[in-house]
């Protein structure tokens, strides 16, 4: 039973990469020169909208926050706050 556990455990090992030759010795590459990060899409008024309103409301909850409300009033109180402009 020892070695066919043994041998399982071998088997396991080698197989999962655990016994990979070691990494190459000597003075490390260079990194390779990748062209500057350009995003997908350009900047639309409807991603700034959406992270302005984000920012409203993360604002808006750290006053009710500080007011010390809770349920309905806290709610309401957001809401109204995302109405001011």
């Amino acid at each position: 039973m020892r070695i066919l556990a043994a041998a399982l455990s071998i088997a396991v090992w080698s197989g999962s990469g655990a016994f990979a030759a070691a990494p190459p010795s000597g003075p490390p590459a260079k990194p390779i020169a990748t062209a500057p990060s350009v995003p997908v899409s350009p900047s639309s008024a409807a991603a700034d909208a959406a992270a302005a309103r984000h920012a409203k409301r993360i604002a808006c909850r750290k006053q009710a926050s500080e007011k010390k409300l809770i349920n309905a009033a806290k709610f309401d109180f957001i809401k109204q706050c995302m109405l001011k402009p």
